[in-house]
């Protein structure tokens, strides 16, 4: 019974044979329609009897009251229902070439008007560029209509560009920006369940009656934007606004400010003209006393509004003729920088080990000994005494903003004070996936892992991770820099397979995915062959590449004798791949034996026959002499001129197989079409050489679903195609020309 099963997938003439039926698949949309609208019945999704789309005919049943439409190659309809109801349409699929049916049923419903009502609900209708405003879709549906399968997308001015796209969310907000200034009606389209789309514009206006209910009419309130407010900036000052030498580099912060969108700071020192710039800036003063900052924000290059802040900095004189400067290095991150080369905060995380070095700039110091001591978070509480080594190491145990200060003092009591700042994260757990790059995995398949990874304090390049594949819990390997992971699972099964990443503060991340190895299916083997039947000179082509299974390994029985051949016995004969082509030296018929073999050893195994004649050389035909000048012309031979009318000339140096049986076929005069469908893959309606085509299957000089038209053509098959089609032995020699054609017909 297995052969025989096998045997039903063999397949002759580029045709695999199958015993099922077609698949029918019917969709109607929409499934509840309006009286008198147009419904669309859609069959394309159906296959044929070999599972393929294409190659089939179909006939529709809107419902019970109607005829079946004809059989036509058509599988989309439409159709306008008139009667309110529940009905049921029906589909017929015919396979063309087997011409089996197979039916399905569908049902959908037709009901009277659809009655829909929407409309738009602001809140606030008046605001500030900047400030958020909330849109709401309010609705009244049938009950026919699904509110949950309702999109809507949104114009929030009107200008044509939905800023939201379709979406299910009937609540949004939007923001009109700085330029956005006036009054605004927003718009709304919205997609129903049956596919139509209905747009309403404009606002909600509460009417001020009695009933206090909501007026609906065409003309609504608009959404009035007013332009954003100015505030003065708030401005901080480190490492402080008093206390502080001429040395000293000052940071003033602006960025805590409330500033529109397209409003700018600008910043003045001691009455100069003010200059736009960032929120940060940086500023030394050449000389002590009493400093004024001027900070404002501004909107409206036409018509500046600003409003300002007056901070003032007192700065003493400065005694000492050194000065200390800090340098740190991150010994966890292995980086250093300097608080002379100030750009911004420097940026730290949590548990990273630091480095701190007082560094002296001297003019003409004579005294040789100083000491240092600490105030690390700058709360001007001391953490260490004076100690005579410029290096020390602290740790932050929590996030914020620090101002690390040294006070170096030198022999005669004087001292000079410095501070840096100093941002300190908290250190986030890295993120990671991974991916495999298979979608199926086999018992024995090489599978790949790619992690994805990443850190908001560390480089990609610089995290660790390693694999637990099969999830027994032993990692397969040590942390190593994120690289792709190898590995064979011998079994089938689900496994937990889980991905560690390492940042440099040693911090942990774990994520697990199931992975599921497949069974392997017990393989079923195919081949399609290039004919059924060839002499001793054919090379017959078979092919096994559509049979089904996994990692599949092919091997073919030529001479196959039965259940007791030695392919059957474990000794594989002949091992190859899944096409190949092979000549017979002898005639009979040959029994020919494939056998599929999968990774996991399962098996599948048909065998057919085919038959071989023995080829024999034809004989050439004698010259003819040729006949000497007659008197009489009238009695010299006359070939009937062909009576094949055509436009085509054949002009190639060479000659195709289209090329031979459309000059053949000439000879006898215009084949007359053959009245069936193309067989042929290789050949359409709107070739030249279609009639000729058609008329070789008939002829059974063709094998086949493939005609080759373009293949150069042999002066062996030029001499069995005109004993077939003239019944004449013509004597011709490679390469075939159509002048060397003539000349072998006219002899």
């Amino acid at each position: 019974m297995r052969i025989f099963l096998s045997i039903l997938f063999l397949s002759f003439g580029g045709s695999t044979l199958a015993a099922t039926l077609p698949e029918a698949n019917l969709t109607i949309t929409p499934s509840t329609i309006e009286e008198g609208k147009e419904v669309t019945f859609d069959a394309s999704d159906s296959r044929n009897t070999n599972g393929q789309k294409g190659g089939l005919e179909y006939r529709f049943q809107f419902n019970p009251s109607q005829n079946w439409t004809p059989w036509s190659t058509q599988s989309l309809q439409k159709f306008k229902p008139l009667d309110m109801g529940t009905f049921q349409a029906k589909l017929q699929v015919r396979d063309k070439q087997w011409k089996t049916v197979q039916t399905t049923y569908r049902k959908y419903r037709v009901v009277g008007d659809i009655y829909r009502k929407i409309r738009i609900k602001v809140s606030p209708t008046r605001i500030r560029a900047g400030e958020p405003i909330y849109f709401e879709l309010v609705f009244t549906l049938p009950r026919t209509d699904d509110p949950d399968k309702l999109f809507v997308r949104w114009d929030f001015n009107s200008d044509g560009f939905f800023e939201i796209p379709w979406s299910a969310y009937r609540i949004v907000s939007h923001v009109f920006g700085d330029m956005e200034v006036g009054s605004f009606s927003p718009t709304a389209e919205v997609k129903f369940p049956d596919g139509s789309i209905q747009q309403v514009r404009g606002i909600e206006r509460i009417s001020v009656a009695a009933t206090r209910q909501p007026i609906f009419k065409n003309s609504w309130n608009k959404i009035n934007v007013l332009p954003p407010s100015v505030v003065a900036p708030i401005v901080n000052v480190s490492p402080g606004k008093q206390g502080f030498n001429e040395d000293t580099t000052f940071r003033f912060d602006a960025s805590s400010s409330r500033v529109a969108e397209h409003a700018w700071i600008e910043w003045s020192f001691d009455g100069e003209e003010f200059v736009q710039d960032k929120t940060i800036v940086y500023k030394k003063f050449d000389s002590p006393g009493r400093h004024e900052v001027r900070t404002r924000t501004c909107y409206d290059h036409a018509n500046p509004q600003c409003r300002e802040t007056l901070t003032t900095i007192d700065v003493r004189t400065d005694p000492i003729d050194f000065r200390a400067e800090i340098s740190v290095q991150n010994l966890t991150r292995n980086t250093t920088f300097y608080a002379g080369n100030t750009s911004g905060y420097f940026a730290v995380v949590v548990g990273d080990r630091l480095q701190f070095s007082a560094n002296l700039r001297r003019q003409d110091v004579v005294e040789k000994e100083f000491s240092y001591r600490w105030d690390f978070d700058g709360d001007k509480d001391w953490d260490t005494i004076f100690l005579t080594s410029p290096v020390a190491e602290y740790v932050f145990p929590r996030p914020g903003i620090y101002y690390p200060t040294i006070d170096v003092e030198n022999e005669k009591g004087l001292d000079s004070m410095v501070s840096m700042p100093l941002t300190v994260y908290a250190n986030t757990v890295p993120q990671a996936s991974f991916t495999v790059d298979r979608r199926e995995i086999y018992p024995g398949d090489l599978v790949r892992f790619y992690p994805k990874v990443s850190d908001l304090q560390n480089r990609s390049g610089d995290l660790e991770v390693r694999f637990d594949a099969d999830g027994d819990g032993n990692w397969d390997q040590q942390f190593r820099r994120s690289t792709t992971h190898q590995w064979r699972y011998d079994t089938p099964g689900t496994y937990i397979a889980s991905m560690q990443v390492r940042d440099a503060n040693k911090s942990v991340t774990t994520i697990s995915r199931s992975i599921t190895v497949l069974p392997y299916q017990t393989p079923k083997a195919r081949v399609t062959i290039s004919q059924r039947e060839g002499d001793t000179r054919t090379a017959f082509r078979f092919d096994a590449s559509r049979s089904s299974g996994q990692n599949l390994k092919y091997f073919w029985d030529f001479d196959y004798k039965g259940p007791q051949d030695i392919v059957n016995q474990g000794q594989l004969v002949y091992y190859s791949t899944p096409k190949v082509q092979k000549k017979f030296s002898t005639s009979g018929e040959k029994q020919i034996l494939l056998r599929v073999v999968d990774g996991g050893g399962n098996k599948d195994e048909l065998h057919f026959p085919i038959f071989i004649s023995q080829y024999t050389v034809p004989q050439k035909v004698p010259a003819v002499t040729p006949l000497s000048p007659v008197a009489n012309p009238s009695s010299a031979p006359t070939v009937p001129a062909p009576t094949f009318v055509s436009s085509k000339t054949i002009t190639a140096p060479t000659l195709s197989r289209a090329d031979v049986f459309f000059l053949l076929y000439e000879t006898l005069g215009t084949p007359p079409p053959f009245p069936t469908e193309n067989p042929f893959v290789d050949v359409r309606e709107t070739d030249w050489f279609y009639d000729v085509a058609l008329q070789a299957k008939q002829d059974g000089l063709i094998w086949g679903d493939s005609f080759y038209p373009q293949q150069i053509i042999s002066a062996v098959e030029v001499q069995e195609l005109s004993q077939a089609i003239l019944k004449k032995s013509i004597d011709i020699s490679d390469p075939v020309t159509r002048e060397g054609l003539q000349r072998a017909l006219q002899k």
